[in-house]
């Protein structure tokens, strides 16, 4: 065991607050509590737009913070203590997440730098589980991704190409973001003619390999795309209601990250996290929410479903893997250091306004 201070510095939301508000503080230091605790020392975290909106107060009917709360769900450090029954790491072992069970932590990739590292697992997972509730194989499908370059997209596009061998892939960027595709996500993402789809004529080619990007500051993905043409979309900038037509009728789906949730996943989330059960009016209101947004769905004669996280190192161990075998990068559009609270909070404050990003933003906590 690696003895560690009893406090520690941390960027933290003395109340509901927009990222001007956001301060260091001393804290206490995390603490073996359960016998299946891990503690890390972290060397970088990335932002999410789950941590700055949570910071808002966005979730505050869901979520019981206590404050001053700290920032922050993705890190990559050094294993300093472990509980009592922990099996699969050790002092000294490379992890990912700050204080947590045992079955939240996987391995760091080896061949990723803490940046690159701690910039994956909330992205990363979200890609996979979304990409993993298609109603049938994503093999040889064709599969709309918008978001090229952002956080969870970029991960969507690699997988959906690379671990689910889907077979046509759209997706969209800006205009000076295309031709970064491939130096940011490797050449084989682009395999087969990756274009500006208006000019190429690739809906009509069939599915091998295809990548079709749109330049959305220039055409619009739904008037572009063909009717009735894509198997699978993940709804990464809340547009679901008007993807829908863009779906085959049949065995088509549609994730979106960017919802409304039921009243039933917000309600089990809370109960398995330890926390009290919604109020019945809330989830009801949720419920019926979400229903509307699936009954919309079954006019195109397709499915709906918002769809939650669900944190776990199996699927960050998946994650691990791919990126060890080279088919899944991390793209860090900046680095911000930890000790510099005004570039912290500039940087949170375009993740939280969601314009102007590339890939993650990564607070560097210390040097590599």
């Amino acid at each position: 065991m690696i003895e560690t201070p009893a406090e520690m510095r941390a960027v933290v939301y003395p109340e509901y607050t927009l990222p001007p508000g956001y301060e260091h503080a001393d804290v206490p230091r995390p603490a073996i509590v359960k016998p299946t605790d891990v503690i890390i020392k972290v060397h970088a975290a990335s932002i999410n737009p789950a941590d700055v909106k949570r910071a808002s107060g966005s979730f505050s009917a869901l979520a019981m913070d206590e404050f001053p709360a700290i920032l922050g769900l993705d890190v990559a450090g050094v294993v300093v203590n472990i509980g009592s029954d922990v099996t699969a790491f050790k002092v000294g072992a490379w992890a990912e997440y700050a204080s947590s069970d045992e079955w939240r932590v996987a391995l760091k990739p080896r061949n990723m730098s803490y940046v690159e590292a701690a910039a994956m697992p909330l992205a990363g997972m979200t890609a996979l589980q979304a990409l993993r509730r298609a109603k049938t194989t994503l093999e040889g499908k064709t599969v709309f991704i918008p978001g090229a370059l952002s956080g969870t997209g970029s991960y969507a596009i690699q997988l959906a190409k690379r671990y689910f061998n889907a077979g046509k892939v759209i997706t969209t960027a800006s205009t000076s973001k295309i031709a970064r595709i491939s130096e940011l996500l490797g050449e084989d993402v682009a395999d087969q003619g990756m274009c500006a789809a208006a000019d190429s004529g690739a809906f009509g080619q069939t599915n091998k390999g295809i990548t079709v990007v749109i330049d959305y500051t220039k055409e619009d993905p739904v008037t572009v795309i063909p009717k009735g043409s894509v198997d699978f979309i993940l709804d990464t900038m809340g547009q679901a209601k008007d993807l829908l037509p863009l779906l085959r009728p049949g065995a088509s789906r549609i994730i979106s990250i960017c919802g409304t949730p039921s009243g039933q996943q917000v309600n089990h989330a809370l109960v398995d996290g330890g926390g009290s059960p919604l109020p019945w009016g809330t989830r009801l209101m949720l419920d019926a929410i979400h229903a509307a947004a699936s009954w919309r769905a079954t006019y195109w004669r397709t499915s709906y479903s918002y769809m939650l996280l669900d944190p776990n190192a199996q699927d960050l161990a998946i994650l691990t893997k791919c990126a060890e075998e080279g088919s899944l990068r991390s793209v860090v559009g900046r680095q911000v250091s930890f000790d510099d609270i005004d570039a912290v909070r500039e940087a949170c404050g375009v993740v939280y306004h969601g314009k102007g990003g590339l890939g993650k933003t990564v607070l560097v906590m210390a040097a590599e």
